[in-house]
């Protein structure tokens, strides 16, 4: 049995699928090539040399719309792509001034693309001068806890000098920055590096401030006559040649007429209870004081104890 194996032909068959690309190219050409659409494209506004001695404070667009109309196939491409324009303030004055946005500031919509609209067509801007003002730095801290103050405070600088439009100037007396002042408990010298954060209108000659200053407490000294405590175990009592003695103590002010406060300052004899028995002793005084006191004097530093044996009620 023979098989018969076909040949592809050029002739045959390669002409009538050529012929068939080519109408379709033709006819795809036809609806998308020769359709028009009309598109609107945010187009982002770039602004250079604004003079230094003015500034812009109102009407500065971050972008306009520009209406674009081109083949239908090629609306895609319009899509997904970032468009700008540069526009050129030189020439700028202060006062109101109008800054037109023409079809030439646009090189890139050109042959294939047709602007057919823009908006806004131009630009109505408010621009007023630039002047500067020195003002001294004041540091914000809040709050303190009671007793607690910021003292022998430098700042380097003292001062900054402010730039901006004077109507933004005149709300400047000073120029107030945070303080972060930090551990409480930690008196003493300190020193910080401050960050100077200004409105968008306005410009720092410096945007940070070196701080040094010491954080110290308000106190006072007070003298107080306390009973001596005697801590003694059973079976043994102790007399003592003095009941009372005098301390003199540095608190915190606002603690120095507190009564719930004054109460928890004491002093005590210390015994040791290892080796306690019955007899006479000399015994150190020592006071019994809140972490935040301070001793300055006590009075007397030592007393005579006579410990007794309860059992038998002698010495």
């Amino acid at each position: 049995m023979k098989h018969h194996v076909s040949s592809f032909s050029f002739e045959t068959h390669g002409k009538p699928l050529l012929l068939a690309f080519i109408l379709a190219l033709g006819l795809w050409y036809n609806v998308t090539g020769k359709e028009k659409v009309e598109v609107w494209v945010d187009v982002k506004v770039v602004y250079t040399n604004i003079p230094t001695d003015l500034t812009v404070v109102k009407g500065l667009e971050d972008k306009i719309s520009v209406l674009v109309r081109t083949a239908k196939g090629l609306r895609t491409s319009l899509q997904g792509r970032e468009h700008f324009i540069r526009m050129d303030l030189s020439n700028i004055t202060r006062g109101a001034v109008e800054v037109p946005i023409s079809k030439d500031q646009m090189p890139y919509f050109t042959g294939v693309y047709e602007v057919i609209d823009i908006n806004p067509k131009k630009l109505q801007l408010t621009v007023e001068a630039v002047t500067e003002k020195t003002v001294p730095l004041n540091p914000v801290y809040g709050q303190l806890p009671p007793d607690i103050y910021v003292q022998n405070l430098t700042l380097k600088p003292s001062s900054v000098v402010l730039r901006g439009t004077a109507r933004e100037l005149r709300k400047f007396e000073s120029f107030s920055f945070n303080m972060k002042v930090g551990d409480y408990g930690k008196l003493g010298p300190r020193t910080l590096e401050c960050e100077l954060i200004a409105p968008d209108s306005i410009q720092l000659s410096v945007n940070k401030v070196d701080v040094e200053f010491e954080l110290a407490q308000r106190r006072k000294n007070i003298t107080l006559n306390k009973e001596i405590a005697a801590d003694v175990p059973l079976p043994f009592a102790a007399r003592l040649s003095d009941g009372s003695a005098t301390i003199t103590v540095s608190v915190p002010a606002s603690k120095a007429q507190d009564p719930e406060f004054l109460k928890s300052l004491g002093v005590m004899i210390s015994l040791d209870a290892a080796r306690l028995r019955a007899g006479t002793f000399t015994a150190q005084v020592r006071p019994v004081l809140p972490k935040d006191v301070e001793l300055i004097k006590l009075d007397p530093t030592q007393i005579n104890v006579v410990i007794v044996d309860t059992r038998s009620n002698k010495p």
